[in-house]
């Protein structure tokens, strides 16, 4: 068959077109593959630093009494958190009559019962009630003391004590409060029994008619389970009174605000106080999968007795298309805080060539590259990061690592950072939730990030908890700690039981919160830095509120709740509704206009 000299230049042409898009797909595939420059470090860049950070001392606006013990006081560190990200100012005193003088600028009480002399302090208080002061009591007296004292009882509006103690069932939250809306948290199949970890022995009280109630102990001998007992008679664990006078007492039967879960709590309370509150937010959803993966052949024994391979291969070939494919499913920006090895004494050294290959794939999946100071071994940590950063700058030169993960940010991780000056790029410090210690601070001039959430476990404190985080910060950071697979202690450490946990947890608990931005550490590090520095104020004038924002950066967010209002324009701002009367906003200048409509409101008041 013969080809005429003009198919031919055709057929060339054609040729030459698909060598050259084959070719422009390899150098895209390679460009795409430029695993040595972190993506995020170039486009996520601060000057802001711990001497920048807003402040609690000094402030008098929109101040905060505290009346407890500074010292001893359990609330505490949840009160300092709360007014420092909310831009409150905070006093402490010591009995109610204390509060008088700060009264003309006290924007609520918080009140520890550990510190309440009944005999003293009622009367002062139920006279600031009087007056319009609103009161939070943070946890009541012993049930005793509350029986014995009429006043008392008659100021947290409860009617009767019923009973001193009360097994629960469960605990029921109601839609409203927090973000995220209704929860039931009760073990009704023998499987969720391991999930139920929430006080569920508490003294019953019988509140007054007419308190509004936000959340409630089940029983089984409720109406609305099959019961005798009238709904209403249900014990109490939140709850807010209105009495004769105009301030509101809200009261907290449990030991809620002793955790980062008192800051949600103390955020809803302030939005059922006012016509609309307005607060900032973080708007920051980290996933960081810490230790992982090893690029050496550890721990060979238990690994091939259970998964029939050794454990770069378990990693690579069944662990890796899990993960990604749960962070794709949710939308999930991710940051791998790389263990290139666990253990440092059994002689197996990490691979340059399994290095190279995760390198490549986590570019190519948009992950970031961080660092963990963890391991099994003993060796002292500054010989284990001396090493690490070895490898990993022979076989990944240039790359800028801006996060690291360890389990508590203790004297040997401090010392490890400022010793070694292959850390010098390091701008976050990511650890372990510890209930006493700030969610987001300063320390050692880094940040540091607490995980609010394990991937592998989600009990109900922790989504009680989860939710109040994500009410007051619009912050979570969930941590999935691969160490559990590579060293395992239990059967519950196989990595189909813990995909399974992993896989359900966050494709479920988070989904109400999926309007808040999904960030890498370094995305979030700019973000809380941002937060922590910012402070604005915020005035209302018929339909609009007006919020200026102070040490303002590029960009902020807040949360506005409203009672029946919308929004309709945000001006030099975005925003979008997160569920009923709840709304994210964004900031893009110092000065925005937030405008509102509800044609059945006719008066407004902060």
């Amino acid at each position: 068959m013969m080809i005429s000299r003009r198919n031919f230049a055709m057929l060339t042409a054609i040729l030459f077109v698909v060598l050259f898009l084959f070719q422009a797909t390899g150098i895209a595939k390679n460009q795409l593959n430029d695993a040595q420059t972190n993506e995020y470090a170039l486009g996520n860049r601060t000057n802001l630093k711990a001497a920048d950070a807003f402040s609690i001392e000094g402030q008098t606006k929109r101040l905060v009494l505290f009346l407890g013990d500074e010292e001893t006081s359990r609330v505490m560190m949840t009160i300092r958190q709360w007014c420092t990200y909310s831009k409150r100012g905070l006093a402490v005193v010591g009995t109610a009559a204390d509060c008088e003088s700060y009264l003309d600028q006290a924007e609520i009480i918080l009140i520890d019962s550990r510190v309440l002399d009944p005999g003293r302090d009622v009367a002062v208080l139920q006279g600031y009630v009087d007056r319009g002061i609103h009161l939070v009591f943070c946890n009541l007296p012993d049930v005793s003391v509350i029986g014995e004292n009429l006043e008392l009882e008659a100021l947290l509006g409860i009617k009767a004590v019923y009973s001193q103690q009360v097994e629960l069932t469960g605990v029921q939250l109601f839609e409203g409060f927090l973000l995220g809306g209704a929860q039931t948290y009760q073990a009704l199949k023998p499987e969720e029994g391991k999930r139920q970890d929430m006080d569920l022995t508490i003294p019953w009280y019988l509140t007054l008619d007419g308190n509004t109630t936000y959340m409630v102990g089940l029983m089984d001998d409720l109406k609305c389970q099959g019961g005798e007992i009238p709904n209403e008679y249900a014990p109490g664990i939140l709850w807010c009174y209105s009495g004769k006078g105009h301030g509101k007492v809200f009261a907290v039967n449990g030991d809620f605000m002793e955790d980062a879960t008192g800051i949600g709590i103390l955020s809803a309370v302030m939005s059922e106080l006012h016509d609309y509150e307005l607060y900032p937010v973080v708007n920051a959803q980290n996933l960081s999968v810490a230790n992982y993966p090893s690029f050496a052949n550890e721990n060979s024994e238990a690994i091939e007795a259970s998964y029939s391979r050794e454990l770069p291969s378990l990693f690579r070939d069944v662990i890796w298309q899990s993960i990604s494919s749960v962070a794709e499913r949710n939308r999930c920006k991710t940051t791998a805080l790389l263990a290139p090895q666990y253990d440092y004494t059994d002689g197996n050294e990490p691979s340059a060539d399994t290095f190279t290959y995760y390198a490549r794939l986590f570019r190519e999946k948009g992950m970031e590259i961080g660092l963990s100071f963890e391991q099994v071994s003993s060796v002292p940590l500054a010989e284990k990061v001396k090493r690490d950063l070895s490898f990993l700058h022979e076989n990944l030169e240039g790359y800028e690592y801006r996060a690291v993960y360890t389990h508590e940010f203790d004297a040997k991780s401090r010392n490890a950072l400022r010793s070694q000056s292959g850390l010098s790029s390091i701008t976050t410090v990511l650890t372990d939730y510890d209930r006493e210690e700030p969610l987001l601070s300063y320390e050692e001039g880094l940040l540091v990030q607490q995980g609010t959430d394990d991937a592998f476990v989600h009990t109900y404190s922790d989504d009680f908890r989860m939710r109040a985080i994500e009410s007051a910060l619009g912050y979570t950071s969930v941590i999935l700690d691969m160490e559990r697979v590579a060293y395992p202690q239990t059967e519950e450490d196989s990595w189909e039981k813990l995909y399974e946990e992993f896989s359900a947890n966050l494709l479920t608990y988070w989904k109400p919160y999926s309007i808040f931005e999904k960030t890498t550490l370094s995305e979030s590090d700019v973000r809380v830095r941002r937060f922590l520095s910012m402070d604005f104020t915020e005035s209302r004038e018929g339909d609009g509120i007006t919020v200026e924002i102070s040490h303002f950066e590029q960009g902020a967010y807040f949360i506005l709740r409203t009672h029946g209002e919308e929004i309709t324009e945000v001006v030099d701002g975005t925003f979008q509704k997160l569920e009923e009367d709840a709304w994210l906003i964004g900031a893009n200048a110092e000065k925005i206009m937030i405008k509102l409509e509800n044609e059945h409101s006719l008066e407004y008041y902060y």
